[in-house]
């Protein structure tokens, strides 16, 4: 199989042989390619846990065993408050927090 590179490509390839971290262009791009098979099978994988969470959702939801969107916002609201509310006075925010900071103007 041929397979004709953009030069940026081949740069890098280039780069990661001359690095030291590979002996060739054929085990970069073989490395590169055995990360893409990897993230495949994690997405697959991903996937399928998605497909079964959403039937055991269906499933539920058809047996009547719901709950309503509004109260589980609630309930988290509440869990939120619980655990930061009580942090909520020793919480500052300057008047301003928004402007830029100096260190930065020079790239504005």
């Amino acid at each position: 199989m041929n397979i004709a590179l953009n030069s940026e490509v081949e740069n890098f390839i280039n780069s990661q042989v001359a690095s030291g971290k590979y002996l060739s262009a054929e085990e970069v791009i073989l490395a590169g390619i055995r990360l893409l098979e990897e993230r495949e099978r994690i997405y697959q994988g991903r996937f399928e846990e998605l497909k079964s969470e959403i039937a055991i959702g269906v499933a539920a939801s058809e047996q009547g065993d719901v709950v309503d969107g509004e109260i589980v916002f609630s309930h988290q609201q509440q869990k939120l408050q619980q655990r930061f509310g009580s942090d909520r006075d020793r919480i500052f925010i300057a008047d301003d927090f928004d402007e830029p900071l100096d260190d930065f103007q020079e790239y504005m």
